[in-house]
């Protein structure tokens, strides 16, 4: 190994890597990987908390260890080229790209910025509730509309609630944890129907599962 890396390599090792782990097709009952290692029931296959129980790649595995020679490092440089590259990658400029420890981190980025708006927002029931529980803390109130028979978003039942107070929406797509999602389509006819004074704020953290990559 190397005692130095450079660092487009490791970004190619680490960010696009990260991308392309691999999901089972099927679950395989007598893999002791799928079974919790805490659960109360030796029996029990936990699917839930975003766990994958086959865990890294081989090749995000070898570049977590390669980058380890650098690990004394602030990340500050590297961060920069990273935003470029997921800018090129995306077809946007590296200003429209933050960089945080996850999804979670950001959620609560913008919980703080709305808890300061202190505005009328919406979302649904049923879905991925870290921002709201970032914001309801602070006094703040959400009205969360019903899912779908089908446990999906209902964009035209969330439409006709959005009134002329209404400041923020919320939209997690694919939806967590139903595990739904809405139609490109309907969900850019969504956006374009609202008002330009209200920010929607669409969560797709997973749809590069959807994509399998």
């Amino acid at each position: 190994m190397n005692q130095y890396i450079s660092r487009r390599k490791w970004l190619k090792s680490t960010t696009f890597a990260s991308f392309s782990l691999p999901f089972a097709a099927s679950i395989a009952t007598d893999d002791p990987k799928l079974y919790r290692i805490d659960s109360q029931e030796a029996n029990v296959i936990k699917l839930s908390s975003n766990e994958n129980p086959y865990g890294p790649s081989e090749q995000a595995k070898a570049a977590i260890v390669e980058s380890l020679s650098i690990g004394n490092r602030y990340p500050n440089a590297l961060k920069e080229e990273l935003k470029r590259e997921l800018a090129r990658k995306e077809n946007l400029t590296p200003e429209h790209i933050l960089l945080a420890a996850g999804s979670t981190e950001i959620l609560h980025i913008l919980g703080n910025w709305l808890t300061y708006k202190n505005g009328n927002y919406l979302t649904t029931k049923n879905t991925f509730p870290i921002l709201m529980m970032c914001t309801e803390v602070k006094g703040v109130n959400w009205t969360k509309i019903d899912l779908d028979s089908h446990f999906k978003v209902d964009l035209n039942r969330l439409e006709n609630a959005i009134n002329d107070l209404t400041d923020a929406v919320y939209i997690c797509n694919p939806n967590n944890p139903t595990s739904t999602i809405v139609e490109s389509a309907d969900l850019e006819n969504f956006c374009k129907n609202c008002k330009s004074h209200q920010v929607l704020l669409i969560d797709e953290a997973y749809t590069n599962t959807l994509k399998g990559g």
